[in-house]
C-alpha cells in the first residue's frame, strides 16, 4: 500500500511536469509581435510536438491504470521474453543489437532490485538467461520444420534466406554510396533568417557602422522564366548549380541600431581611413537555415577613402525636416561590395558565387539620431562566366567575352537601360540571392561528409558493420557448447528458482543457486548431461538421433 501511494505521487508529478512542458514552454518562447517565428510556428516542429504529447498522454493513461489496478507478481522470472518462437527470436536479436539498450536495462534492474549478487554476477546471470532464450527459440523453430534426417531444406527456404542475406550485404556495401552519388535529396533546407553587419577595418582596429537584422522578405525563385532570366546577363547565375534552392533575400537598408561613436573614436577612425592603405569595408553575413544550422561568411572590399572621409567629416547642421534629404547626399559608393549569390553548403559553409554588387553606403540623420543605410545599386560591370569559370576559361569563352565587351562599347545607351531588366534592385535595401544545398541525410551526416569526405565515412561505416558481422561469425565455434543443446528445461528451471528465491527474499538461497549455476557452466560434461533431450529428436542436425537421451528424473 505504501509503495502504491508513492507511485501515485510520482504519477501526479509526471502529469504536472509533462503538461507544464507542453503548455507553458510554447508561451515562454512566444515571440513579440513582428519578430522571428516562435517555437511552434514551424509546421514540422508543431507536428513533432503534437505527436510527442499524444504518446506521453497514452503513457500516462497506461501507467495511471497500472497504479490503480496494482502490479502483477511477474518478478518470479525475467519477463523480457517468455514465449519462445521465431518471431520472438528476431525481435530479441533486434533488442540485443540496439547499442546500450540491454546494458541500460540490466543496470537499472540491478540498481532497483534487492539481490545479494554483485553487478558482474548479475550481468552473467542475465547473459545466461538471454542465451537460453535464444537456444529455446532455435529448438522450437527446428522442431516446427518437421524434417527427416538427411532431407535437404526446401528450395523456398534457401531462396528466401539466401536472397535476404545477399540483399542485406549489397545494401551495406553499396546503398550509402549510391544514395550520395545519385544526389536524391530527402528534404530541402531553405533560409530562415539573415543578419548583416558592416564594419570598417584597418590594420589594427575595427569599427562597426551598422547591423541589419530586419528581413524585408525571403522569396523562393522556382524553376521557370524568372530563374532563366537570372542565368542571363547581367545576373549570370552559374549554370552548374541546378539542384539548389534559390531564394531572393531583401534586407532593410536602414540599420537596426543607431550609430553611436565618441569623438575620440571618430577621430581615430578618420585617421585610419586617411592614413591606413589597408583600410577596407567588411560585410559579415550570418545565415540561419530551417534545419537549425548557422553559416557565416564575410567579404572585404577596398574603400574609396576620399568619399569615406567626406562622409565621416560631414556634420548635420540643417533642421530636422531637411536633414534626412541632405544626409542622403553624404554617401560612399562601394564597387563590388558583396556577391550577388551566396552558395550555402549543407556542411554550414557559405561561398560566394557569381558577379558582385555595387553598394551605396549613406550616413543618415534625423531628430538628433545618426545611423547608416545601405542600398544595392547594380551588378558590377565585369564579364563573368555563367558556368563559374574564372582563370581556366576556354578560348571560346574568351572570344565571347571580347564580343560582349565590343557590344557594350557600341551600345552603351541601350545597356544602361538593361542594367537591371528583372528589377532585382528596385527594392530599398540590400538585395542578394542564396543557393541552399538540399539536405541528403540530415545535418550531422551531411556536415561530416563535407568535413571528412565521403570515402572516409563510407569506409568507416562499411568497415564497422563488416567487423560486427565477422565477430559474430568467427566466434560461432566457441559457442557450440552453450548453444547447441537438445533441451533447456533444467537450466531454465534453475534460473526461475533463482528469480523465485529473490522474490521471496531468500537471498542466501538465491546466492547458493547462482553458485550452482556457475559451477554447472564450469563443467562441460555435466552441462552436456543436463541438456540432453528427454526424447529422441528427429531431424535436428546438432543433436544426433543415436546419442543417448537424458534419464528421467523423479
Amino acid at each position: 500500500t505504501n509503495s502504491r501511494k508513492w507511485k501515485g505521487r510520482l504519477q501526479m508529478l509526471g502529469v504536472l511536469t509533462i503538461h507544464s512542458i507542453v503548455f507553458l514552454l510554447p508561451l515562454a518562447n512566444s515571440p513579440p509581435l513582428g519578430s522571428n517565428p516562435g517555437l511552434l510556428n514551424n509546421p514540422v516542429t508543431y507536428q513533432v510536438y503534437t505527436v510527442f504529447y499524444i504518446v506521453k498522454a497514452i503513457y500516462l493513461f497506461a501507467s495511471a491504470h497500472q497504479v490503480r489496478s496494482g502490479y502483477p507478481p511477474f518478478a518470479k522470472e525475467d519477463g523480457t521474453f517468455t514465449q519462445p518462437s521465431l518471431t520472438g527470436l528476431v525481435l530479441f536479436s533486434i533488442y540485443r543489437a540496439i547499442p546500450f539498450l540491454f546494458e541500460a536495462k540490466t543496470i537499472l534492474d540491478w540498481t532497483c532490485s534487492s539481490s545479494p549478487l554483485f553487478f558482474g554476477d548479475w550481468l552473467k546471470l542475465h547473459d545466461i538467461h538471454c542465451n537460453l532464450y535464444m537456444v529455446e527459440c532455435d529448438l522450437v523453430y527446428r522442431k516446427s520444420l518437421k524434417r527427416k534426417k538427411g532431407d535437404i531444406y526446401r528450395t523456398e527456404i534457401k531462396v528466401v534466406v539466401g536472397f535476404f542475406a545477399i540483399f542485406g550485404l549489397v545494401l551495406i556495401v553499396w546503398l550509402p554510396f549510391m544514395i550520395y552519388l545519385t544526389g536524391v535529396p530527402l528534404f530541402v533546407n531553405p533560409l530562415q533568417s539573415v543578419t548583416l553587419t558592416t564594419k570598417i577595418e584597418g590594420a589594427h582596429n575595427s569599427w562597426r557602422l551598422c547591423e541589419h537584422s530586419d528581413v524585408v522578405g525571403i522569396h523562393d525563385v522556382p524553376a521557370g522564366p524568372r530563374l532563366d532570366a537570372l542565368r542571363a546577363p547581367p545576373y549570370n547565375l552559374p549554370n552548374n548549380l541546378m539542384q539548389e534552392t534559390v531564394q531572393q533575400v531583401a534586407v532593410s537598408g536602414d540599420s537596426t541600431y543607431a550609430w553611436t561613436i565618441t569623438p575620440p573614436s571618430l577621430r581615430k577612425l578618420i585617421e585610419t581611413v586617411q592614413n591606413d592603405e589597408t583600410c577596407r569595408l567588411v560585410m559579415a553575413f550570418r545565415f540561419e537555415m530551417e534545419s537549425g544550422s548557422v553559416s557565416r561568411v564575410r567579404y572585404e572590399t577596398a574603400l574609396n577613402r576620399q568619399q569615406m572621409l567626406k562622409t565621416l567629416n560631414a556634420t548635420h547642421t540643417t533642421p530636422d525636416s531637411e536633414s534626412t534629404e541632405k544626409s542622403r547626399d553624404i554617401a560612399v559608393t562601394v564597387e563590388g561590395a558583396y556577391p550577388l549569390y551566396t552558395h550555402i553548403l549543407a556542411a554550414g559553409e557559405a561561398r560566394p558565387v557569381g558577379p558582385k554588387v555595387n553598394l551605396k553606403l549613406s550616413r543618415m540623420s534625423s531628430q538628433g539620431v545618426e545611423w547608416w543605410a545601405m542600398q544595392s545599386v547594380s551588378v558590377q560591370k565585369e564579364m563573368f562566366d555563367p558556368n563559374g569559370m574564372d582563370s581556366s576559361d576556354t578560348e571560346v569563352e574568351r572570344k565571347r567575352r571580347s564580343h560582349r565587351k565590343s557590344q557594350s562599347k557600341t551600345k552603351k545607351g541601350k545597356e544602361q537601360l538593361n542594367e537591371d531588366p528583372e528589377h532585382v534592385f528596385s527594392r530599398v535595401g540590400v538585395v542578394f540571392f542564396t543557393l541552399s544545398d538540399q539536405m541528403l541525410l540530415g545535418k550531422l551526416i551531411d556536415s561530416s561528409i563535407y568535413e571528412y569526405g565521403m570515402f572516409a565515412l563510407y569506409f568507416t561505416f562499411v568497415f564497422s558493420l563488416g567487423r560486427f558481422l565477422r565477430v559474430y561469425v568467427v566466434g560461432m565455434s566457441y559457442r557450440i557448447i552453450y548453444e547447441d543443446w537438445g533441451d533447456v528445461e533444467f537450466v531454465k528451471e534453475l534460473l526461475n528458482d533463482i528469480y523465485a528465491a529473490r522474490w521471496d527474499r531468500e537471498y542466501e538461497l538465491e546466492e547458493e543457486m547462482y553458485g550452482e549455476l556457475i559451477q554447472l557452466y564450469r563443467h562441460p560434461e555435466k552441462l552436456i548431461n543436463v541438456t540432453r533431450p528427454p526424447t529422441k529428436l528427429e531431424g535436428i542436425i546438432n543433436w544426433p538421433s543415436t546419442a543417448p537421451i537424458k534419464k528421467k528424473i523423479d
